[in-house]
């Protein structure tokens, strides 16, 4: 396949201005500065870890009931 510089200019100038403008959003709200001392009352200790609700039991697909509805003509979906 051979481009020519132009092709491939043009290619890498749309790549890059397509990446430059996915950077961020500029219309996103900015919060609003606090007008309070951005200074802690306590320190912030870490919460302790919840303990296990019960025994760990393993998958069966056994358990599952199967489904009586009509699935319907494949495919079972149209695109959009």
């Amino acid at each position: 396949m051979n481009l020519n510089r132009k092709t491939l200019l043009t290619t890498l100038t749309l790549c890059a201005a397509l990446l430059m403008t996915a950077c961020g959003d500029k219309n996103a709200e900015k919060p609003a500065p606090s007008s309070a001392p951005a200074t802690p009352s306590a320190p912030v200790t870490p919460a302790a870890p919840e303990a296990a609700t019960g025994p760990v039991v393993a998958f069966d697909i056994e358990k599952i009931p199967v489904s009586e509805k009509p699935l319907g003509e494949f495919p079972f979906f149209t695109p959009p």
